[in-house]
């Protein structure tokens, strides 16, 4: 997602470093996104300043320089999950286990809270001598599980956006209209 500043701000598997499907709504990102470890990936054209909520919790705030950057490990040090509604994640030695609240946690294991998939990244560009402070942006992500991310793209097509260079009569190459 490209904000209005033309800061690029999107998620990554991280078990894989690709970029899953999305689909962007009026107001959110829909994300077809597994159970698992992620990041945000932010592209800026100057450094910027950047606040990653997960599930309504601020997880860091930090500062980005030109170019690409990826986070993803919260202030904690712990990395950015999206678990199953009633499990948990630990971390062992850094790998990510899905495991039931139930189970007892050994340890050698830190708890990390459940996810239910809504990220909010807020971008703006950092405060430069001379410049006004900048106002920020808010990109809102919602992940859903592959079974589930049809089912949500289903229920809000009617707000769906559709990419650029594509019309609500099809394609911008076309004289279709």
């Amino acid at each position: 997602m490209k904000t209005d500043k033309g800061i690029f701000v999107d998620l990554i598997r991280a078990k894989d470093g690709l970029k899953p499907l999305d689909v962007e709504t009026d107001d959110t990102i829909l994300v077809r996104m597994e159970h698992g470890s992620f990041k945000v990936r932010i592209h800026s054209p100057q450094p910027a300043d950047v606040m990653v909520h997960l599930d309504g919790t601020l997880t860091v705030e930090t500062k980005v320089a030109q170019g690409m950057s990826m986070i993803d490990r919260g202030a904690d040090g712990q990395p950015f999950v999206f678990t199953q509604p009633g499990k948990k994640a630990r971390t062992t030695d850094g790998d990510i286990q899905p495991t039931l609240f139930t189970e007892a946690v050994l340890d050698n294991e830190r708890p990390v809270a459940p996810s239910h998939g809504l990220v909010m990244v807020s971008v703006k560009f950092s405060e430069q001598p001379g410049q006004k402070p900048d106002k920020s942006e808010t990109v809102f992500f919602q992940m859903n599980p592959p079974q589930d991310h049809a089912r949500a793209v289903a229920a809000n097509l009617h707000r769906i956006v559709p990419p650029e260079g594509v019309t609500n009569s099809g394609c911008g190459c076309c004289n279709n209209h």
